[in-house]
């Protein structure tokens, strides 16, 4: 019970905290609406725990037996989340765009945002850090991983939801562009710096 309760602690100060997934929702909620983010939210609550369970039944030995391809992963998704950190400190002009009726440009699909955990280095290194950390060699390793998920999708409802419906918020409260702009550099500079820290 003890293990379980760490857990869940655990999952709270990781999935709540600033990274890329936190950001990207916010983002996207302020840009699109909480209604057109749902699928994006939803396909991270679902997509981290899918990648719990894949990591822990299995992929961990690979990457322990192959360090070289765990680095290759690593590398590649952070060169990938540069770029979208370099999206997002250019999105206040398409964020005006689609407030004044522009060009359409669509938020990121369920399926998007599940395939995403696997390009960000946060969630990585929190399914390892919990796999390696949260299980024991006694009991079940399937029925811990599966629980271990379980706990993962029910903490990021209400840990992704405040950045969900944080979008909204602030939306409200920029109101020149000046300001969002401003806003989306400071996003994407705190997406690099999350991405820094992950490889520190």
């Amino acid at each position: 019970m003890s293990l379980i309760l760490a857990l869940i602690l655990f999952a709270f100060s990781a999935l709540a905290t600033p990274g890329p997934n936190t950001l990207m929702i916010m983002l996207s909620s302020i840009r699109f609406g909480m209604k057109k983010t749902f699928a994006h939210y939803f396909g991270v609550c679902c997509g981290f725990p899918i990648m719990v369970i894949i990591l822990g039944m299995g992929l961990k030995e690979v990457f322990t037996a192959y360090p070289v391809i765990h680095s290759i992963v690593k590398y590649v998704g952070a060169v990938y989340m540069l770029y979208l950190a370099w999206k997002i400190m250019r999105a206040s002009s398409q964020i005006k765009e689609i407030e004044v009726g522009g060009k359409s440009v669509n938020p990121m699909s369920f399926l998007q945002a599940v395939l995403f955990q696997w390009a960000n280095p946060k969630a990585w290194v929190i399914a390892i850090t919990a796999i390696s950390t949260y299980t024991t060699i006694g009991g079940s390793l399937y029925g811990q991983i599966l629980l271990m998920a379980l706990i993962f999708f029910v903490v990021n409802i209400p840990s992704l939801g405040v950045w969900y419906i944080g979008g909204r918020v602030i939306k409200k409260l920029i109101k020149n562009e000046k300001a969002l702009q401003y806003f989306c550099v400071t996003m994407g500079v705190l997406l690099i710096l999350s991405i820094i820290i992950n490889f520190i």
